[in-house]
């Protein structure tokens, strides 16, 4: 071979391996059956991720498209609020549901600003825990020795198989659950719970009044705005005087999901907050559900650069005209 064959052959052997197509990704598998979401997908964009969630389930998105972070992730089965909140793991978001003209729920995942949560990390798992729990469902026998195991992965891996079960057993064991000494255990006890009602009430009500951890609070936050109600209300209310702000905001965020009287009054509360991340969930909330212009006129007097974004979002959703562009940025 000439070296000038033998050159072209290099470069041609080269641009292959740097090519899309050499390392290109398998794509997600999302499952969309009977109410309930099985996601796999290794190393891809969360956004991307989240568009095909949102067209096998109906799901509208707002805010997402900042999402570009690649995940690695694995679940299945699980009802699409507690999937939601596995993918976002790390990210401020809300998830609000509201009936539909033909009777059915119409449900809207908004981004809240692009914000990680502070202390989270986004969604994935590593690729050994991700084979155990998409490929191994457990029996009987083998769920109750992982419920005990020594190590907190694997109590975990099992706490999290117990919503698919959904009987009085599974309900017991994720009670027990919210007392285990390992923090990721109790907080994915508490994704469990919601699916079982007002029957989660109490004990999550119980858990929060003692809990130490931040996640696990927003996590017992976020299970209070999923069963709504006057009493519920009122807890999330009093939380916005709560003196960490990733507190404020995980209440904000699960009042907009648990809507009632009291939602666009606590809103429009948290709106002047002095925390941005806080302020930034209210008003997109208030842009969702509640009252949008007056989350415009709030979004874009505020100087923080999440709120002036979602001051951008809401005047294109109500057109041309709304709110009164170039208002000084008010001083925090």
């Amino acid at each position: 071979m000439s070296r000038q064959a033998a050159t072209i052959t290099f470069l041609v052997v080269l641009l292959l391996l740097r090519s899309p197509v050499a390392g290109a990704q398998a794509p997600a598998t999302v499952e969309w059956e009977a109410g309930r979401l099985s996601v796999r997908a290794e190393k891809t964009p969360l956004h991307h991720l989240l568009q095909e969630v949102a067209r096998r389930t109906g799901l509208r998105l707002r805010g997402t498209e900042a999402l570009r972070q690649e995940v690695w992730v694995g679940f299945s089965g699980l009802p699409l609020r507690q999937a939601l909140q596995r993918l976002l793991a790390g990210v401020s978001h809300v998830l609000i549901e509201e009936p539909a003209p033909d009777g059915a729920t119409r449900s809207t995942l908004a981004v809240l600003g692009g914000r990680e949560r502070a202390g989270r990390q986004p969604a994935g798992m590593t690729p050994a825990e991700d084979a155990r729990l998409l490929d191994d469902e457990p029996s009987g026998q083998k769920m109750e020795a992982a419920l005990t195991d020594a190590d907190p992965a694997t109590r975990r891996w099992a706490v999290e198989w117990l919503p698919q079960i959904g009987d009085q057993w599974a309900f017991h064991h994720l009670l027990e659950a919210l007392n285990d000494d390992d923090a990721g255990v109790r907080e994915a006890a508490l994704g469990g719970l919601g699916q079982y009602g007002l029957a989660a009430l109490d004990p999550t009500l119980m858990l929060l009044q003692r809990e130490a951890s931040p996640e696990v609070r927003v996590a017992a936050l976020g299970v209070l705005g999923q069963l709504g109600g006057e009493k519920v209300a009122g807890i999330l209310r009093d939380m916005l005087r709560d003196p960490d702000p990733r507190i404020r905001t995980a209440a904000v965020e699960a009042m907009a999901s648990a809507g009632g009287p009291l939602a666009a009054e606590t809103l429009k509360a948290a709106a002047a907050d002095q925390d941005a991340d806080v302020r930034t969930a209210a008003l997109a909330a208030l842009g969702i559900h509640g009252d949008p212009e007056r989350a415009l006129q709030e979004a874009l007097v505020d100087g923080d650069e999440e709120a002036q974004a979602v001051a951008a979002e809401l005047a294109g959703t109500l057109g041309p005209g709304a709110g009164r562009p170039g208002t000084p940025a008010r001083s925090r």
